[in-house]
């Protein structure tokens, strides 16, 4: 059988392959470019796969396939990034759901903001600086209480000789603290002393300011699952999967770059061990196997 025939019955087998179209307990939404162009990718939290992965990722286009999952009413949380057309499409689809938007990229916000800062003073350092500001690029982004003794006091040198930098950093610590909440009341007394005590002399925070305000909301509803850590770096993570079979086939049109995800999922699903499998296996480990 020739390679064009094999590829020929593939495409053939794409377009039929169905995804996993039953509602999962945590929904996550997030989307990965394939040929320039963004696509919703939708995985199952609890059991760590991907459903599916759709054409694009608009609003109406997210809405129906969410419409669409068998049991879809009983869906408890769907974990996100900050894009708002997913914030919607849960909202008027899911009334009962909580929509979770991800921590990481909450923190990310900040330090963005941090790095900005960071940069224009590397910029403008002198040469025999540039080499020691890059070794604290990491340990700024870092939370403190994962930081050695060395680090810290280096940060703190660093601190001295730029305060804004300082500033933005502690308030990227008090944003990271928000989390430490123990319940949904005093996140939201901890998220309003944040956002009331941001520094004036950090002015690209207000841009972060006004993000994080018009999705704290979804931010608090993260305290309503207390124990599960709910984020979207499980999302993240599977999105590897299409990731790497685009830089591996960039010839590969959509719908094959979807159903080899999918395929591939399947395949390397671990079978569940059969009781009889398992009792014929310890009795011939208890008699010892006499064919070694």
């Amino acid at each position: 059988m020739s390679s064009e025939t094999v590829s020929k019955y593939f495409r053939e087998v794409a377009v039929t392959v169905k995804a996993h179209m039953f509602a999962p307990r945590v929904l996550g939404i997030d989307e990965v470019y394939i040929h320039h162009k963004a696509r919703a990718v939708f995985a199952d939290m609890d059991n760590h796969v991907i459903i599916d992965i759709l054409d694009n990722n608009l609003k109406e286009t997210v809405k129906n396939f969410i419409l669409a999952l068998k049991g879809h009413e009983n869906i408890a949380a769907v974990t996100m990034d900050m894009n708002s057309g997913y914030k919607n499409a849960v909202k008027e689809t899911l009334p009962k759901a909580y929509a979770v938007v991800d921590k990481f990229h909450v923190i990310a916000k900040v330090e963005h903001v941090i790095l900005n800062y960071f940069n224009s003073y590397k910029r403008s350092a002198k040469k025999d600086e540039k080499g020691y500001l890059w070794g604290l690029r990491k340990a700024l982004l870092t939370d403190r209480g994962k930081l050695d003794e060395d680090k810290k006091t280096r940060l703190n040198v660093l601190f001295a000789k730029y305060p804004v930098l300082k500033e933005a950093y502690w308030t990227k610590e008090d944003l990271r603290d928000v989390y430490k909440a123990k319940n949904v009341v005093e996140a939201n007394e901890m998220l309003n002393y944040w956002m009331e005590n941001i520094p004036k002399g950090v002015a690209h925070f207000k841009e972060v300011k006004k993000t994080i305000k018009n999705c704290r909301h979804e931010l608090v509803n993260y305290f309503n699952f207390p124990g599960e850590n709910l984020t979207n770096g499980l999302v993240e993570s599977l999105n590897n999967k299409p990731k790497d079979l685009i830089r591996m086939g960039n010839n590969f049109d959509f719908e094959t770059l979807r159903a080899k995800v999918l395929l591939k999922q399947e395949v390397e699903k671990k079978p569940p061990l059969k009781k009889g499998n398992a009792s014929r296996n310890h009795k011939k480990k208890e008699k010892g196997d006499d064919s070694n």
